[in-house]
């Protein structure tokens, strides 16, 4: 696991990496974002509604830079 200062030096980052880092974008820009984990898997969420009832999900290991 590397911090998001490390994964934007190195370029690249795996599942941990890459939802660590855009969960630390969320919360500068005042979102408050969760981190989900499945077996196997890590992936990013947030509530997309004040009333946190609707929730958005992104898989950073399909972005790409």
């Amino acid at each position: 696991m590397r911090l998001p200062r490390e994964t934007l030096k190195l370029t690249q980052a795996n599942c941990i990496d890459g939802t660590l880092l855009i969960a630390s974008l969320m919360e500068a820009i005042g979102i408050n974002p969760a981190i989900v984990i499945v077996p196997g898997h890590v992936f990013v969420a947030w509530a997309s509604a004040k009333n946190g009832e609707r929730w958005r999900y992104l898989e950073t290991t399909a972005l790409d830079g």
